[in-house]
């Protein structure tokens, strides 16, 4: 195996293992929210999107450790490094690390996204979602957090 097929098949364990989220202790109104992107279906175009730093502070040292998919950030201007990671009908494409400068509101939350230019550059974007879609989301995570507890 390769040393470059080596560093793809650890950014992609990176990325599997990375339901974390990066909080900060204030009220939601108070702070942004960041939504990674785990989309990987079993045909077609499958992306993937973990963080790797916010305005130069790293997440995640050592080998094993997870990358967040989820980052809470203050209202403002701010860094994004975001690891994207590419697939087509489950064989691994482009990954790459893409910096992203954008300001955030309070209480809002914002979806990652990105696609590819002409020149095969990861054009990378974060949406702002509505009300119903970040409560939508909200009840997804509750969700899978009350099935990882298991029965009552």
């Amino acid at each position: 195996m390769t040393r470059s097929a080596l560093v793809v098949l650890l950014a992609l364990a990176l990325v599997g293992c990375g339901a974390t989220h990066k909080k900060i202790d204030l009220p939601r109104d108070q702070v942004a929210e960041v939504y990674g992107l785990d989309e990987h279906p079993t045909f077609g175009m499958g992306r993937g999107i973990a963080f790797q730093a916010v305005d130069g502070k790293r997440f995640a040292s050592g080998t094993f450790a997870s990358l967040p998919m989820v980052v809470d950030v203050l209202p403002g201007k701010h860094v994004i490094r975001c690891l994207c990671t590419s697939s087509f009908d489950g064989i691994q494409g482009p990954t790459g690390s893409v910096d992203f400068e954008f300001e955030a509101k309070a209480g809002a939350i914002y979806q990652s996204r990105f696609d590819f230019g002409a020149r095969g550059e990861m054009r990378l974007r974060f949406i702002e979602l509505t009300r119903e879609q970040a409560q939508a989301i909200r009840a997804k995570e509750e969700q899978a957090a009350k099935d990882l507890a298991g029965p009552d």
